[in-house]
């Protein structure tokens, strides 16, 4: 029996072709789903597009900012069917607590919570009609613990506190969520992944990933398609009794 079956459901992945949105989007179109392609970058999406269609799965460009809120409402009156919203994009940069401005603690709120909870209620309508109605949110373990500066030396890649701050708070917006959408059958759940690091970090700063992987125990990084398993179960119809849940995939980071 295939417990991850999503065959004829339509799920919306934002960014999704970014680094673990990519993943995501094959692995829900691997097991049936119709995946529909959100980011501001077409080009990376005709190419996920074309992956995806290269071995007969379906799949579906969504080109647009979900900051625009126009854009998001022009998307929902277009498609007619929804059944799983997974809220996967971000944008910002790496800094320090010196470095943070005001203007990046604002962008980084603008995208996880103003942007966030418009496509959430603008996608309630359809996700009413489900009946497999599930939302995940993509957090990360940085929501709940506090990065180690020393982690990160000369590197450049020290994750800042805005980062930190909107995950949190998005964390948050997912509980609240599940107990307000539970009356409609309408799941919400979130998944805070640990070091993801892509291939390009991995690549140019080697010592920086043995610093990463000795602190967890599991003494590993992520890779893109460790976060898949989670993602369809939450997506499935089996997980239908599973809400207002968080689940940590950082190689048990946060246990010491």
């Amino acid at each position: 029996m295939n417990y991850f079956n999503l065959k004829g459901m339509n799920v919306l992945v934002t960014g999704a072709a970014g680094h673990l949105g990519s993943a995501i989007s094959m692995g829900l179109a691997e097991y049936g789903a119709k995946v529909f392609l959100n980011g501001r970058d077409k080009k990376k999406l005709l190419i996920l597009k074309k992956k995806i269609n290269k071995i007969n799965l379906s799949s579906e460009i969504a080109h647009f900012d979900i900051e625009n809120f126009q854009n998001v409402e022009n998307f929902f009156l277009k498609i007619k069917k929804l059944d799983i919203l997974i809220n996967n994009a971000y944008h910002g940069k790496t800094g320090t607590f010196e470095s943070s401005s005001p203007s990046d603690y604002m962008e980084s709120f603008n995208i996880n919570i103003l942007a966030l909870s418009n496509l959430v209620n603008q996608s309630l309508p359809l996700l009413k009609n489900s009946k497999n109605a599930s939302i995940i949110n993509i957090s990360s373990m940085y929501g709940s613990i506090i990065p180690d500066p020393n982690l990160y030396e000369n590197t450049g890649l020290n994750n800042p506190p805005h980062y930190g701050v909107a995950k949190a708070a998005l964390e948050y917006y997912g509980r609240y969520a599940s107990v307000n959408l539970a009356k409609y059958g309408i799941r919400v759940n979130t998944i805070s992944p640990g070091p993801f690091p892509n291939k390009t970090v991995i690549k140019k700063f080697p010592q920086f990933i043995k610093r990463l992987k000795k602190k967890n125990p599991l003494n590993t990084i992520g890779k893109s398609r460790d976060i898949i398993t989670s993602i369809l179960f939450l997506s499935s119809p089996n997980s239908s009794f599973v809400t207002g849940s968080n689940i940590p995939i950082d190689g048990g980071w946060k246990l010491w």
